[in-house]
């Protein structure tokens, strides 16, 4: 028997067919947990998914519920209680269906002009299979944060170019009309009559409608005003400045709210009844104008506003007149130098400029002993070269070269726009 027995368990070991279900057997439990598990992480990260999108959403519309209510006169800290349950309801809404916001905070502070929100929420994920092994919930977190500039109190000082050379024609048209009429491109306000009337160039050509650039910048200036009343109606945000230059500085208005009165105190064409009035002393009259605007703030109080210069200019100096004859001066009708701004902008002031470019004269005898001179600054071109990116060098945030009053206005809109910029980041 025993060597039957033998023989016969011999056979059921060499026999191999029940081996693949045995196999089976023992593997089925382990890829059935991996297979779970794998279901338990999906669900996980897509909560996580699903949660962090609430959270950027409550606390992008928190920050923005909390400017605009402190935009519209309402207590910051009321402003922001406001803004933290709106914020919480916005995230609860947005969370998936059997997922709770308790246990959710929502923090909102407010330092200067930036407004910050930061959501938090440690939640759990339930584990269907790996429940089974003793683990029940992975965790999952909900962290979000953005961010919110507050419209900043600005003061705004325009320095407006008034000097003889701003009664040129502010387009070749003009500049023709002019020449056709008294012979010269300036429209002079010097008190000579122009033949057959009893006004001067700079009066004849005002009653001809004759668009000098002098006229462009003021009437742009009215329409950027109008502007600046349509973005703050209750006139508490914004301030404005005029001020006039020539061969001496000029203030025509203090910072003020009150832009309506501004406007009735828009710069004039200087007289130019001498050879030493109405040049432009740039460089003599920017130390004088720094002190006055001083130092920028962080806009987050009228006592603190950040501070926005704008000139309006030909971005030429010249001495005076008198280089009609006075060969030597001619050397100094040139680009003006863009170290002047830089008193300003160490004192965080931004600096905008408006050019107001010189139509190439070049039939004129008086252009071609100045500006069409090679340039002073190693440039390839002629002195009206160089006048753009002289200026361009002055500006921050930037220039725009424009002449026509349409034009004038929009770079103006274009200069504060960028200087005030609201951004909400996360």
């Amino acid at each position: 028997m025993l060597s039957k027995l033998f023989r016969h368990s011999h056979r059921f070991v060499a026999n191999g067919s029940g081996n693949v279900a045995i196999l089976f057997a023992l593997c089925v439990f382990p890829l059935a947990f991996l297979v779970g598990a794998a279901i338990d992480y999906s669900r996980a990260t897509l909560l996580r998914a699903n949660v962090t999108r609430a959270a950027d959403a409550a606390t992008l519309f928190a920050v923005k519920q909390v400017r605009a209510q402190i935009a519209a006169g309402v207590d910051d800290s009321k402003a922001i209680a406001a803004g933290r349950t709106a914020g919480l309801a916005i995230y609860a809404d947005m969370l998936p269906a059997g997922t709770s916001a308790n246990g959710a905070t929502l923090d909102i502070t407010r330092s200067g002009i930036v407004v910050s929100a930061v959501l938090t929420q440690n939640t759990e994920s339930p584990n269907v299979f790996m429940g089974i092994l003793g683990s029940p919930s992975i965790p999952v977190s909900a962290n979000s944060t953005a961010k919110t500039s507050m419209p900043p109190y600005v003061d705004i000082a325009l320095l407006v170019d008034a000097s003889g050379s701003m009664a040129i024609g502010a387009d070749d048209a003009a500049v023709k009309t002019l020449v056709a009429r008294t012979g010269c491109a300036f429209a002079c306000h010097d008190g000579n009559p122009v033949q057959g009337t009893q006004m001067d160039a700079y009066q004849w050509a005002v009653s001809q409608g004759i668009t000098l650039r002098t006229q462009a910048v003021n009437a742009g200036i009215t329409t950027f005003l109008d502007y600046l009343q349509s973005k703050d109606p209750s006139n508490t945000l914004h301030r404005v400045a005029l001020y006039s230059f020539a061969d001496t500085l000029t203030q025509l208005s203090t910072y003020s709210s009150n832009l309506a009165a501004a406007k009735q105190r828009l710069p004039q064409q200087t007289n130019a009844a001498s050879e030493y009035t109405a040049a432009t002393h740039f460089a003599e009259i920017m130390p004088q104008f720094t002190a006055t605007v001083g130092s920028s703030g962080d806009g987050a109080s009228q006592l603190s506003p950040k501070k926005l210069v704008i000139i309006a200019t030909d971005g030429v100096q010249d001495p005076n007149r008198t280089w009609t004859w006075n060969l030597p001066l001619r050397a100094q009708v040139a680009p003006f130098d863009p170290a002047a701004c830089s008193a300003l902008k160490s004192a965080g002031v931004s600096v905008g400029v408006i050019h107001t470019p010189y139509v190439p004269m070049t039939w004129d005898w008086g252009y071609n002993a100045t500006l069409g001179q090679p340039s002073q600054i190693g440039g390839s071109g002629t002195r009206e070269d160089d006048i753009a990116g002289q200026l361009q060098r002055c500006a921050s945030p930037g220039m725009y070269a424009t002449a026509t009053a349409t034009t004038v206005a929009s770079a103006l809109q274009s200069l504060f726009d960028v200087f005030v910029q609201t951004r909400i980041v996360k």
